[in-house]
């Protein structure tokens, strides 16, 4: 049964003063992504919005630009870099996100186009290596990067069709409750920017040697119980050397994390595009 998000706000707002290790805090203030756009070829925004799918990528480091080898561009995939509210000829690295390596959006992309599911994607990532839910949730250092990616989209005349949540590395030492009441805060904080496109939440934790089993179970019941979000793909099945290298995903795992996530939206794509989505 789906549990209303106004039931949880008191939880969310009793839990909300606990912000555990927050060492980083310092580090994240001000930080902004991977922003050489000077050799990339830009292109009209709305020119390309057109039966696109609009995508605002999010979370920690498996979320932005930290695998092994880069993707090159692809016909009909676009990059809205949010530092400067353009649109650009997608290539790995994604402008906004932080790393310099290879993402899973690229191959995602391509996904969604050959099997015929859009005709174009415009992948809009913020995410920042080593970030805490708590960071993106309100009064956190990096929440201000979910408001200037929305405000930018919006004065580019781009509408979001979904957000992806990939994060929990971080977090594997926070108590289970802390972090649903927190994800639930900055889920709330996105709906007051007007923006009523599901949250897809990937179950993430992973890193190294071990996961977290409580972690990966809060992810699953946020993405299954709260209107307004979806599961993502539970990306803590992919183990070993062949799909990663420590934390972040090798080539091959890229392209699987990549078909995860392809499994996880292709049945949704249809209702995606028709219109202003609605919470279910």
């Amino acid at each position: 049964m789906k549990v209303q998000l106004g039931a949880v706000l008191l939880a969310a707002a009793i839990l909300a003063g606990y912000r555990g290790d927050v060492g980083g805090a310092d580090r994240l203030a001000g930080y902004e992504g991977y922003a050489r756009s000077f050799d990339r070829v830009r292109v009209p925004c709305n020119a390309n919005s057109h039966n696109a799918l609009v995508l605002i990528t999010f979370g920690q480091s498996n979320a932005g630009n930290s695998g092994t080898g880069l993707f090159g561009a692809i016909p009909g995939v676009y990059n809205f870099n949010f530092l400067d509210g353009q649109c650009y000829k997608a290539r790995d690295p994604l402008l906004g996100a932080g790393g310099n390596g290879g993402s899973a959006w690229m191959p995602l992309a391509k996904l969604l186009i050959e099997r015929d599911l859009v005709k174009g994607v415009i992948i809009a990532p913020i995410a920042v290596g080593g970030s805490r839910v708590e960071d993106w949730a309100p009064g956190g250092p990096l929440a201000g990067r979910i408001d200037r990616v929305v405000k930018s989209l919006g004065d580019a005349g781009l509408p979001v069709h979904a957000l992806l949540w990939h994060q929990g590395e971080s977090d594997r030492a926070t108590r289970p409750e802390i972090y649903t009441a927190t994800f639930l805060r900055m889920a709330e904080a996105v709906r007051t920017l007007g923006v009523a496109a599901p949250i897809y939440v990937a179950r993430a934790t992973f890193c190294g040697d071990y996961a977290s089993s409580a972690i990966n179970a809060a992810q699953m019941q946020l993405g299954a119980n709260y209107p307004g979000l979806r599961p993502g793909p539970d990306t803590d099945t992919l183990v070993g050397p062949a799909v990663r290298n420590g934390c972040h995903f090798t080539r091959r795992g890229l392209l699987e994390h990549a078909s995860l996530w392809f499994d996880a939206l292709a049945a949704d794509i249809p209702g995606l595009m028709q219109g202003p989505p609605r919470f279910r």
